[in-house]
């Protein structure tokens, strides 16, 4: 099982930080793949709302959402 822990808190080492790395390394113990990811390792532009994803199936945006969305995509615990 593939577990993905997502942050967005401005701390890197916080207190969020630390309490979904604990999460995680639980999960490891009992022989999960995990991931934590923090938000403010990635380019993130805000949404438009031009819906060129629901005309051309994918965002116009050239950012890091497209990595991100695979990652929960690919995650079986969340």
């Amino acid at each position: 099982m593939d577990v993905l822990a997502i942050v967005a808190s401005p701390r890197r080492k916080g207190l969020v930080s630390t309490m979904a790395q604990r999460v995680l390394d639980r999960a490891a113990d009992n022989g999960c793949q995990v991931e934590l990811v923090n938000l403010y390792d990635y380019n993130l532009e805000y949404c438009r709302g031009c819906w060129a994803c629901c005309r051309e199936g994918h965002c116009i945006l050239k950012d890091d959402f497209n990595i991100l969305f695979d990652k929960v995509l690919a995650a079986d615990g969340k």
